[in-house]
């Protein structure tokens, strides 16, 4: 089964209440992402990236959140989704504020960039009697 997730835009470096993650060490940015997966539709979905202040953002790691299980709770890989998601954040930022390579130690905050981007990656079905992912 595959997964279809259109990246829309970004904020990056927002600051509001609702932030999963909250961190001034962080530079948190938020997502915005429609997701086809089994022939169902999810809109307008976010989740948040964060990337310590002070690195590289094109080659530095950077983490990104689980998905809001109350938006989208089914089969899900993660790992694909965390790496489509790093190279859409960094390709949003190469591109929507031209920073070049080697650029550190700049604090942006509340960028809004609009790039639509289409990935697929794999899904593998849960199995029968599968009642979602645990809890934590």
């Amino acid at each position: 089964m595959k997964a279809r997730v259109t990246f829309l835009r970004m904020i990056q470096d927002l600051h509001d209440f609702h932030m999963a993650v909250r961190d001034d060490d962080q530079m948190v940015s938020r997502l915005f992402f429609d997701l086809e997966i089994d022939g169902k539709q999810y809109d307008q979905l976010t989740v948040e990236v964060a990337q310590p202040m002070g690195t590289d953002y094109e080659s530095e790691p950077i983490t990104v959140a689980p998905l809001d299980q109350e938006k989208y709770n089914g089969p899900w890989n993660h790992g694909a989704f965390r790496d489509e998601a790093e190279k859409y954040y960094r390709q949003a930022l190469s591109m929507g504020i031209g920073v070049g390579p080697g650029v550190q130690a700049v604090r942006m905050r509340d960028n809004h960039f609009d790039l639509e981007v289409v990935v697929e990656f794999d899904v593998q079905r849960p199995p029968v009697g599968w009642c979602g992912p645990p809890q934590d």
